[in-house]
């Protein structure tokens, strides 16, 4: 569980604590989304209270299970990416402008739950276009094969009909 102890620093402005985890992101815990993680997700932190706002910043390492957009083919895609948050105690009784910063997450008790943030860093951290490999062939437009693991006997050329009479004038 990713959970931060604010404890020892409540009470203490300028102090800075540091966290290191290594573990997994409990299925259910979290809502991961089309997130799918495999193995433990590596995390080194630093927490410090500045005048009551709780200043997040570290590192996050995990290996993420993708879909390539060209083959279809899952492939695991290691992620190192920072992550920067702003938590700040919230009252039982929230008040109207507790959490007038967008920037800023609200936490009760004595503990962060830091789990939705590296999911969410992660998340924004994998490329927009998911590809195995640079190599990747993709699938036939014809007959769907993967054509990185066998050719396929489809035309190579389809030439579009209404213009197969200019195909004809290159051979006189």
């Amino acid at each position: 569980m990713f959970l931060l102890d604010t404890r020892p620093l409540k009470n203490s402005p300028g102090l800075t604590e540091k966290y290191t985890w290594d573990e997994e992101i409990p299925v259910g815990d979290v809502n991961t989304g089309s997130v799918v993680f495999s193995g433990p997700v590596m995390v080194d932190v630093d927490i410090t209270n500045l005048n009551g706002n709780f200043v997040l910043q570290g590192k996050v390492k995990a290996r993420v299970l993708l879909k390539c957009d060209r083959c279809l083919e899952e492939y695991l895609f290691p992620v190192e990416t920072e992550i920067s948050e702003i938590y700040r105690l919230i009252s039982e009784a929230p008040v109207a402008d507790e959490l007038d910063n967008e920037d800023i997450t609200g936490f009760r008790g004595d503990y962060i739950n830091i789990a939705p943030e590296l999911v969410k860093s992660v998340f924004l951290a994998l490329p927009m276009k998911t590809i195995c490999n640079s190599e990747c062939r993709g699938l036939c437009s014809t007959c769907g094969n993967n054509l990185n693991q066998a050719k396929c006997d489809c035309a190579a050329i389809n030439i579009d009909p209404r213009l197969a009479v200019l195909k004809n004038l290159l051979k006189n």
